[in-house]
């Protein structure tokens, strides 16, 4: 199976994950929930330009994108738990499938710096 493919998938089951969490934000925080949304929606939008692109030095680009993107997540999942907006349980259970991820597309940038 393509490695493009598991990576998106994996994706989406997070940003769905997520997604399912937002609701308990109050609505006094919309700033971080509006943030958070924000670069769910921009992840996907990273891996879409990564799959369509040709140019090894312009697919390298947005894995790196993609790479910031994990990191806010991770950061604002963070502030989110220190605000007690979700759990412990929640806070390292993102945190792993985050850490999941970044490994994955850490492999994929491997692969293309190999190719130049």
């Amino acid at each position: 199976m393509n490695s493009n493919f598991i990576l998106l998938n994996r994706t989406y089951q997070t940003n769905e994950y997520i997604y399912k969490m937002l609701v308990n934000f109050p609505n006094k925080d919309t700033v971080l929930k509006n943030y958070l949304e924000r670069e769910l929606y921009e992840m996907v939008e990273n891996l879409f330009s990564f799959n369509i692109n040709d140019t090894n030095r312009v697919k390298e680009k947005y894995l790196k994108d993609y790479l910031i993107n994990l990191s806010m997540i991770n950061y604002l999942m963070h502030q989110a738990f220190i605000k007690k907006y979700i759990s412990y349980k929640q806070s390292t259970s993102v945190g792993k499938i985050i850490t999941d991820l970044k490994k994955m597309t850490f492999t994929l940038l491997k692969g293309y710096k190999s190719n130049d």
